[in-house]
């Protein structure tokens, strides 16, 4: 992320500059190819925001949904990545069926956790009882089935419409639910 954009959503928390409230809003629409996108979004002035998502949309050939549109496509869980050199894994996986952690995801370096949202912090905390300290730990949308998007130039329009998205300084995260597959 870049300093300009860190240090202007700073002075923006601080209430430096335009003075308002900031608002968390979360958007919804469509990519290319039907594929499904949440934003997560904190601004101080809505209009702006939803004019910039609303233009990114109509340059990648997506648009912009109404409240519910595809909020129902995905679930907010707790997500805690954690690398396998922490711990032996069999060990780290016999602690995940001990706490609270709803599912788990292995690759060959690390384990991504995912966890209902009541148990985030429970989750987190047993974790770190354990010695083991997640290399992140956050709340996501996490998507209840992916889309498999085989033309490559859809899939590449999706991410360029998803990179696009996140480069908006009101942009928190932006969710797709489409396979990273390239």
């Amino acid at each position: 992320m870049p300093k300009d954009r860190i240090e202007r959503a700073i002075a923006r928390a601080q209430g430096i500059g335009a003075g308002e409230a900031l608002q968390e809003i979360v958007y919804e629409g469509f990519a290319p190819g039907g594929v499904a996108v949440l934003i997560e979004s904190v601004t101080d002035n809505p209009q702006r925001a939803v004019s910039s998502i609303k233009n990114i949309f109509s340059t990648y050939g997506g648009n912009l949904g109404g409240s519910g549109s595809v909020a129902y496509l995905f679930e907010k869980v707790g997500m805690h990545t954690i690398s396998k050199s922490q711990k032996e894994p069999a060990a780290l996986l016999e602690l995940l069926m001990q706490i609270n952690a709803e599912n788990f995801i292995e690759t060959e370096s690390e384990i991504t956790i995912f966890t209902k949202v009541p148990h985030f912090h429970e989750v987190k905390a047993a974790l770190e009882a354990q010695g083991i300290v997640p290399e992140t730990s956050e709340l996501v949308y996490r998507p209840k089935s992916i889309m498999e998007v085989s033309d490559p130039g859809i899939r590449s329009s999706v991410y360029k419409l998803q990179a696009t998205l996140e480069a908006l300084d009101d942009v928190q995260k932006v969710f797709v639910n489409v396979t990273a597959e390239t």
